[in-house]
């Protein structure tokens, strides 16, 4: 009986013995685990720090050729070649990274082509006012198109002082008004001026005046000069990327810009129907304005025709007229015509006389199907040569031509010049793609 109890006891011994082994190693587990999950966690918060866009561009680009700090702020200059992103769709070159980590950008390519206007005040521009103007309806103001602009955007601070003299430059004046803007000429003179990536040959409106009232702008060699501000010229818009941005993706090369969306919008997104591919210039609602990215082609050669044989008016149902020829033959010889919709487009004049505002576009627009772009209509494209459906003035049977110089020239409409049709879709067609040239939008 002794060593029965005995036995007994030893068994409850091991029992206890096990039972807290389990205990223990449970506790370790969740108590281990957690302080795992913890560091992990704030290794990650680390990480994404590390990753903000800001910092990014000063690691990768200090002490390299083609940045450097002027006044605090760091700037790309000359030839440089790593400072590319994307953002809605548009590409996009860094011009400085401030002392307060805000990154500058101005776009590639001009984004349309404005006067300057009669007011020789940027804030009271007509492209202040394009750029900017959300409460208008009409097709072309580029701000309401952007990507979540209050996730990513900050108010602009641009140089608006009185520019004299280009070798003695000085910023006692700025305007933060808005989200977009113009590229001063102090930032324009410390990214190298015509060495300066900025210059690709296109005509390009600067914010700033001099001493006789005049603007300046960039001309085609890169070189500063003045207007009065009725010459239509490039419009690159200039936006500011909060210092909290973080980078999704890229290393900021041509081939791989950076890249700070998760998700894109269908504003300057491309757009492949039938076996055409589209750029989209204006997103509102459900409703997308495409452009071709290319000219109209027959037999694999851009078709040349004639505007009218009478005035700018997009008239679709006067025979022998290009508007004509758009809604009749071209329009049925388009697979997808059914998914074509009608809408309204600027039919305008934009002259001297007119004394044009762009922000009351609407109040001359027409009905049709197939329509080509005009004077303040986001574009996208670098073609040369084409029409634009904007008349001259009220007298002169003329229209604009736009050039890849950033620029317009006048054509009498019995003249004939290369085409780029626009489009109007409903999105919810678009079931496929993610809007990139190489896997565009398209339907089923």
């Amino acid at each position: 009986m002794k060593k029965k109890k005995i036995k007994t006891v030893i068994n409850k011994q091991k029992i206890f013995i096990f039972i807290s082994f389990i205990f223990l190693l449970v506790c370790v587990l969740w108590y281990g685990g957690r302080a795992i999950y913890f560091y992990l966690d704030s290794r990650k918060t680390i990480e994404n720090e590390d990753e903000l866009l800001a910092q990014v561009i000063i690691d990768k680009n200090y002490g390299t050729d083609n940045f450097k700090k002027i006044n605090g702020d760091s700037y790309f200059y000359n030839d440089a070649k790593s400072n590319y992103l994307t953002y809605s769709n548009i590409l996009w070159r860094i011009i400085k990274v401030t002392k307060d980590n805000e990154i500058v950008l101005i776009s590639e390519n001009p984004l349309t082509v404005l006067a300057y206007g009669d007011d020789k005040n940027l804030k009271s521009s007509y492209i202040t006012k394009w750029l900017n103007d959300k409460n208008t309806d009409d097709s072309g103001i580029l701000e309401k198109n952007l990507n979540n602009v209050d996730n990513y955007l900050m108010k602009t601070e641009t140089c608006t002082d009185n520019v004299k003299n280009v070798e003695n430059i000085s910023c006692k004046k700025t305007n933060n008004d808005n989200y977009l803007s113009l590229l001063s000429v102090m930032d324009y003179i410390n990214t190298g001026t015509d060495e300066s990536f900025i210059n690709n040959g296109n005509y390009t409106y600067l914010a700033n005046t001099n001493n006789k009232n005049k603007v300046w702008y960039i001309n085609e060699d890169g070189k500063l000069n003045t207007t009065d501000g009725t010459d239509i010229y490039g419009v690159k818009a200039v936006i500011t990327i909060k210092p909290t941005v973080s980078l999704v993706s890229g290393d900021g090369t041509e081939g791989s810009p950076y890249k700070i969306e998760d998700k894109n919008s269908y504003f300057a997104s491309y757009v492949k129907l039938g076996e055409d591919i589209y750029r989209v210039y204006d997103a509102k609602d459900n409703v997308l304005k495409l452009s071709l990215n290319n000219y109209l082609t027959v037999d694999n050669e851009p078709l040349e025709y004639i505007y009218s044989n009478d005035d700018y008016y997009h008239n679709d149902t006067i025979y022998g007229s290009l508007a004509y020829y758009l809604n009749n033959r071209y329009l049925s010889s388009l697979s997808y015509q059914d998914s074509v919709l009608s809408n309204k487009y600027p039919n305008i004049i934009y002259g001297d006389d007119s004394k044009f505002d762009y922000a009351n576009i609407n109040v001359n627009t027409i009905d049709t199907k197939v329509y080509m772009l005009g004077i303040g209509d986001v574009m996208l494209n670098d073609l040369d040569n084409y029409f634009l459906a904007t008349g001259t003035n009220d007298t002169d049977a003329s229209v604009y031509l736009k050039l890849k110089t950033g620029t317009v020239d006048m054509i009498d409409v019995t003249s004939d010049a290369n085409v780029v049709p626009c489009i109007s879709i409903d999105k919810s067609i678009l079931k496929q793609g993610s809007g990139t040239l190489d896997d565009p939008y398209r339907m089923e």
